[in-house]
């Protein structure tokens, strides 16, 4: 099925339950959905859209952001196969992702061997030094973790902390990153990278960061 937003929504940070599985088009229009929260125990994963099993997501901002748990972004927790495209997401003063595992703030976990992640933004706008993106493991500024598809024209400007698999644009990555940035305060324990705690391929990227590591391998980009 294809889906538009017409009109900007308000969520009203509501308890939003999760869209359990989409697999369609959702082209956003450039509209924004604000006030996203979802506090779900119940939920395996968590976002705007639980599971995207195919299709494509795109042209769509959150403003204002606000989900607990593990397997947690804010577009999509858990993404199989499928593209996002062009949908950015605001932090505001009360944002927060955060969970113990698999927390990005466009998608947790990827497995997606056909599709891709592109030009995706993710922004704190609050004047502080908050962690807006905190978790444990597999902690990334768009992706907890992925594996397959590709990443590419993606930017990052909030503050991250995690303890293993840190990374401003990736935790933990079999992905090729291409032409991403990242800025901000990035912190953990073990493999923390400004791009990626973890990567396979990493092409034209940046990084403006400071770095925190309490333990071994670090690196400024991986």
């Amino acid at each position: 099925k294809y889906f538009e937003i017409a009109n900007d929504i308000d969520l009203d940070n509501r308890n939003w339950k999760p869209i359990e599985k989409f697999s369609g088009k959702l082209d956003g229009k450039g509209c924004t959905i604000s006030n996203l929260r979802v506090e779900r125990d119940e939920c395996e994963c968590r976002g705007l859209i639980g599971q995207q099993t195919g299709g494509s997501i795109s042209n769509i901002t959150i403003n204002g952001v606000k989900i607990s748990g593990d397997c947690t972004g804010a577009v999509v927790g858990y993404m199989y196969d499928g593209q996002i495209t062009n949908c950015d997401v605001i932090l505001t003063a009360d944002s927060e992702l955060k969970g113990d595992e698999l927390v990005g703030g466009i998608v947790g976990n990827m497995n997606n061997y056909q599709g891709y992640i592109i030009d995706c933004d993710v922004e704190s706008v609050a004047n502080d030094d908050k962690y807006r993106i905190n978790g444990k493991n597999k902690i990334g500024g768009i992706i907890g973790e992925g594996y397959g598809a590709n990443v590419k024209d993606c930017h990052v400007n909030c503050n991250i902390i995690g303890e293993k698999y840190v990374g401003g644009i990736v935790g933990k990555a079999s992905v090729d990153i291409e032409n991403c940035m990242y800025q901000g305060q990035l912190s953990g324990t073990s493999y923390v990278g400004g791009i990626s705690g973890y990567a396979s391929k990493i092409i034209g990227c940046k990084v403006v960061s400071d770095i925190e590591c309490d333990g071994d391998n670090v690196g400024g980009i991986c």
